[in-house]
């Protein structure tokens, strides 16, 4: 069983036909971020759950959390379909400025 939350939103659930994505792939590794991407239609509950830079997204696989990161921008193709690149929590701090004064 596979579960998928953005802010403890719903995105998918494997037992649920109604929250089927496109497609999902979560990579991992050991020292690196992790990347998940998220490809859902046009029609999913959670289409527009994700916010950029905001959204937290939990991946659960048999009720253990095996990868947590957030959102980046959405991209939208010619059908509308979204597809939601999630960096892992490693990868948070890049972003980050520090004051060297």
């Amino acid at each position: 069983m596979i579960q998928i939350y953005a802010d403890n939103v719903l995105v998918y659930d494997s037992r649920l036909a109604e929250y089927a994505l496109q497609s999902l792939t979560l990579s991992r590794g050991l020292n690196v971020g992790g990347t998940a991407v998220i490809t859902m239609p046009p029609h999913h509950p959670a289409y527009d759950a994700f916010v950029a830079f905001r959204t937290i997204v939990e991946v659960y696989k048999d009720g253990v959390l095996r990868f947590r990161g957030r959102a980046l921008p959405p991209a939208d193709d010619f059908y509308n379909m979204r597809t939601v690149t999630c960096e892992g929590e490693r990868c948070f701090f890049q972003d980050a400025l520090q004051d060297n004064s």
